[in-house]
Order: structure tokens, then sequence, then C-alpha cells
């Protein structure tokens, strides 16, 4: 009886030993973006989408305006986003990852990232080495955001492997396509 009593109590102090709440690195505010240069944008050179504790993806789509004079920003551009386009970075890479952006990017005023996540609570330790990254580097214009609905749908095929049609897609929350609108109109 006694080695039962043993054995529970050392698996209840095993237990204890892992980390029952992961840090929490960073808690989004309501439509919160980096409020420093004012760009408010979605997408930049570098997408970060952040899953769980650990999961990295990052992703290069994204669609520029030189003047968004007239557009609505309170919604992503479509940028036909789909699951190969999605790279995994291991987390134990991910600052070589970031090491590799060349110095001409870094330096670049439009330069633009983004970070992602399902939660308003980010726990990925991610965070704070891509925060600390573009801090280092004095890149100022980066928003840290909820994922996009384009984001979400094409992460769940890659993770999930399942097939991925963008024209199957019933989207909820739509899409910014004044920029459409207008090329289309120039082009008539």
């Amino acid at each position: 009886m006694k080695k039962y009593l043993l054995l529970i109590f050392c698996l209840v102090l095993l237990s204890c030993a892992h980390e029952q709440n992961p840090k929490v690195y960073h808690i989004l505010t309501e439509k919160e973006v980096d409020k420093k240069n004012g760009h408010g944008g979605f997408y930049g050179y570098y997408n970060f989408i952040l899953i769980d504790t650990a999961k990295i993806f990052v992703h290069n789509k994204y669609r520029f305006f030189w003047c968004a004079t007239g557009l609505d920003t309170s919604k992503p551009s479509l940028i036909n986003l789909s699951p190969k386009d999605l790279q995994n970075i291991p987390i134990n890479d991910l600052k070589e990852y970031l090491e590799k952006i060349p110095d001409t990017i870094k330096k670049d005023f439009y330069l633009f990232s983004s970070i992602s996540t399902s939660s308003d609570t980010i726990k990925n330790r991610g965070f704070k080495i891509i925060v600390d990254y573009l801090n280092k580097n004095k890149v100022s214009n980066y928003c840290v955001r909820k994922f996009t609905e384009e984001e979400q749908y094409s992460l769940y095929s890659k993770l999930n492997k399942i097939d991925y049609d963008i024209k199957k897609i019933v989207w909820k929350e739509g899409f910014n396509t004044d920029w459409l609108d207008s090329i289309q109109k120039t082009y008539k």
C-alpha cells in the first residue's frame, strides 16, 4: 500500500513540475495595430502566424498601397494565400531565420510586418523573439492582430492536410476589394 501511495505522490509531483500555465507574452487590445507609423495594414513583407506556445508559420504575400486614400483599411485585402505559401519555422530556428532577412529590407522605410494569432492572449514564445528582433533593428512598422479569415483557412488546410480551394470557400468577413474595383474601372 505504501508503494502505491509513494507512486501516486511521485506522479503528482512530476505533473506539477511541468508548466501548467504558459507565460503570457502579449494581450491584444481591441483593433490593435502599431501606432508609431500609422500604417494600419494587415500584411507586409513578413507575416508571422503564431499557434499554441511554439508553432510559427510565415508567409510573404501582401498587397502594398502607395496611397490608401479612400480605401477601406478595416478589412484585409484578398491576397490568394494558400497552404503552400505558409512556411513552418521551428521555434529553435526562429532567430536564425530572422537574421537572414537582408539588410536592404530591414532598412526599408516601408518594411511592414504582421504578427497574427488566433487568440487575444499570445502565449507563443516566438512573439518575444520576433518583437525583440524588430526593436533591435529599429523596425517600428508592424502590427499585432488576430488571424485574417484567409490565414485561418489556409493554416487549417495545411495543418490538417486537406485540400484547399479558394473558390469553394464562403467567406464570412469579406475583403477590401476597393483596389480591384478601381483597376477594373480604369481598364474598361
